[in-house]
């Protein structure tokens, strides 16, 4: 008359005990509901005299979950789960207190099941964890997923987010897990699945130390490398020592980055297991629920865009909105998919760090480290819609801006290539490199990449934050192949921005509907061919003059607002000369 389904179960699909009448009383001690295709494990009897039991953790989740809410009457049991299985969203509401001796083991997997997720968007299921408890949840196992191979994927979505400005999502089944612990917590035993894209560099972290001969292959025919880098390098002008490979017995440290590589014969996802040392004051730092603090180094160098550059990582098992980090100055990101980087603004940009990703960031002269507040964490990658009063503790709220800062994105385009170089105007900045709003740019590793950046002195900027000035920028491209470019906005910009090319004699105003296509007949680095002129609008006027008399002595190129070049001593209507438009 009574059933017992086990705690490990995760599906229960196809209606097993259809028919069976004289079965009264369902027991499950699963705490995650398992799925079951929309179709009642119970089917095809009289449900009015039948009850289902389900942990006392559980209850509203078995009673709005497909399948499951078809029976009629749902109540709780005393059942403590000895093994966990968490493969979808769950939130665990903890007793005040626990009994002494309950130490389960915690499981948090990813399935090949898609589903709708919250958003709208065709996902995969995958256990996310959140623990609220005003009680310590001592766990005797713990495993998670990290998924750099997953990374590979929402590298798409972010890319084509932060250079286009379009909101396509693309997934894989093999989506890393978040653990989000508001409480405390800790465990006997703690295991990262971390899950990596074959021949691909990954860019990773982990949020305790970990020895390298702590993380093993699945497959023990795979060749691997894991790399640090060397800030002290860089800021002594060795550019071609700046990766470090590290050794069997050395050790990766807390929130600290990492690059790496692996390689086998079969198909990604490449498997590693990893576990924290031992004996290290970190070891339990995946549960902490606090602010983290995350120390940055100084490296003093001739140069400034040489200065006291640090590789760190997101140091939740969550993915997390870089807008909460207590830091203002630019993060340089790497994306897998496209084998270059990308700098983001936790000022402008509203990106989402993945878990155990690791990133590029420049100290500034007075910070000391970078602090990841606990509000940032997520369990997914999506944006959200931040309440006032999360606002207010962000860095944009924070950072001293000017009161007509105009950020202006400019994305090149090519046949599979694309690229995104950022101009900031705001007066109160300086026309020098300024490790607190600039970003110099990174070489993509493979120089088949093309790259955009913009050009002042011996600089190459991914964001250029100035004063207008002569309202003039030098524009860089370093191309992988020959062929066809365009040059556009992201989004338009109050005023109007005009693209100068130099070699074709040509000045075409660009928006974000509207860009300037070109060919390029040589890889390699293009380099004095392409200025923007800015004309922006700054309180209601123009930063140069919308529409001046043109002066006879003056002798520079002129061009019709069509860009053709012209003749200006001869052409009657309006000229555009350096950027401004003029009256002949």
């Amino acid at each position: 008359s009574s059933v017992t389904l086990p705690s490990s179960l995760r599906r229960c699909a196809g209606a097993p005990f259809y028919g069976c009448g004289n079965l009264k009383t369902v027991v499950t001690n699963a705490v995650v509901p398992p799925s079951t295709d929309n179709q009642c494990p119970l089917s095809g009897v009289e449900m009015n005299d039948v009850k289902l039991m389900v942990p006392s953790w559980s209850l509203t989740e078995y009673q709005v979950a497909d399948g499951w809410n078809q029976f009629y009457t749902v109540e709780v049991t005393d059942f403590m789960p000895q093994n966990v299985v968490i493969n979808k969203d769950f939130v665990f509401a903890l007793r005040d207190t626990l009994d002494a001796d309950y130490r389960p083991n915690i499981d948090l997997l990813w399935t090949d099941r898609g589903y709708t997720d919250g958003f709208g968007y065709n996902n995969y299921e995958h256990g996310n964890l959140t623990i609220n408890s005003r009680s310590k949840l001592p766990v005797n196992n713990f495993s998670m997923y990290l998924s750099p191979y997953a990374k590979y994927y929402l590298d798409y979505n972010q890319y084509n987010r932060i250079v286009n400005g379009s909101n396509y999502y693309n997934y894989t089944q093999y989506n890393p897990t978040c653990l989000m612990v508001n409480g405390e917590m800790r465990a006997e035993n703690v295991t990262i699945n971390l899950m990596n894209q074959n021949s691909r560099w990954q860019f990773i972290s982990f949020p305790f130390d970990v020895r390298m001969s702590d993380i093993v292959p699945a497959d023990s025919l795979t060749q691997w490398v894991v790399r640090e880098y060397s800030g002290e390098n860089r800021a002594n002008n060795m550019l071609d020592s700046t990766w470090v490979d590290l050794k069997k017995d050395d050790v990766l440290k807390a929130g600290k980055g990492y690059i790496m590589h692996c390689y086998n014969n079969n198909s990604s996802p490449v498997m590693f297991t990893v576990t924290p040392v031992k004996e290290s004051v970190n070891r339990q730092a995946l549960f902490m629920a606090d602010d983290r603090n995350v120390e940055l180094e100084e490296h003093i160098a001739e140069f400034d865009h040489n200065r006291s550059w640090n590789l760190v990582g997101n140091p939740y098992p969550t993915f997390y909105d870089s807008r909460f980090l207590d830091f203002t100055a630019p993060l340089t990101i790497w994306n897998s998919r496209y084998n270059n980087y990308m700098a983001v603004s936790p000022v402008d940009d509203d990106f989402i760090l993945s878990p155990g990703e690791a990133f590029f960031v420049q100290r500034p002269v007075d910070q000391e480290n970078i602090t990841f507040a606990k509000e940032g964490r997520q369990t997914h990658n999506h944006v959200r819609q931040l309440q006032n009063s999360d606002m207010e503790q962000m860095p944009r709220a924070k950072a001293p801006l000017a009161e007509n800062r105009q950020v202006i994105n400019i994305v090149l385009q090519g046949d599979e290539t694309a690229d995104r170089t950022r101009v900031v105007i705001n007066e109160n900045a300086t026309m020098g490199y300024d490790m607190n709003v600039d970003a110099s740019k990174f070489d993509a590793i493979d120089a088949a990449v093309s790259q955009l950046f913009t050009v002042a002195g011996n600089v190459r900027y991914a964001i250029n934050e100035r004063p207008l000035g002569d309202a003039v920028v030098e524009l860089g491209l370093h191309v992988g192949a020959e062929g066809m470019f365009t040059l556009k906005l992201r989004e338009d910009v109050a005023g109007s921005i005009v693209i100068e090319d130099r070699l074709n004699g040509t000045m075409v105003e660009i928006t974000a509907e509207k860009g300037y296509t070109f060919s390029i007949d040589k890889a390699g680095d293009v380099m004095g061919r392409f200025f923007i002129h800015l004309n922006m609008q700054q309180g209601g006027t123009t930063a140069i003059e919308g529409v001046e008399a043109l002066g006879e002595e003056d002798n520079a190129p002129a061009y019709n607002l069509n860009g053709q070049r012209i003749d200006a001593d001869t052409y009657k209507g309006v000229v555009v000369k350096k950027g401004s438009k003029r009256v002949k």
